[in-house]
């Protein structure tokens, strides 16, 4: 299979691409991503859209693990 890798062609996809992540944060900002981060708080997933979405009272922040200096 030939991929094309006009200018174009990437740059068309590239669009494609963003339309598809706007809408994919869009839909996560509707509500349901922030409940269910705070229901599933060990889910990387589920934390990694809330930080996308600016939410950060919902996303857990990395815990320190044993051994590593704190500040």
């Amino acid at each position: 299979m030939k991929l094309d890798l006009s200018p174009e062609a990437v740059g068309q996809r590239l669009r494609q691409v963003e339309q598809l992540r706007r809408l994919c944060l869009s839909l996560a900002a509707a509500g349901v991503s922030r409940e269910l981060a705070q229901k599933y708080p060990e889910n990387q997933v589920l934390q990694r859209t809330a930080r996308a979405l600016g939410n950060n009272a919902a996303a857990k922040t990395p815990s320190r693990q044993d051994g590593e200096a704190q500040e």
